[in-house]
C-alpha cells in the first residue's frame, strides 16, 4: 500500500512538471500576439509570466 502511494505521488509530481514546462514554452511564442491584441505592456506580460 505504501509503495502505491509513493508511485501516485511521483506520478503527480511528474505531471505537474510536464504541464508547467509546456505552459512556459507555449507562453513565449504567443506573448507578442497577446501584447498586440490586448494592449499589454511589458510589465503586465511579466506579471502574467510569474
Amino acid at each position: 500500500m505504501k509503495k502505491h502511494l509513493i508511485l501516485f505521488l511521483v506520478g503527480g509530481i511528474f505531471s505537474l512538471m510536464i504541464a508547467m514546462g509546456i505552459g512556459r514554452f507555449a507562453y513565449t511564442p504567443i506573448l507578442p500576439l497577446m501584447q498586440k491584441d490586448l494592449s499589454f505592456s511589458d510589465t503586465v506580460a511579466g506579471y502574467l509570466a510569474e
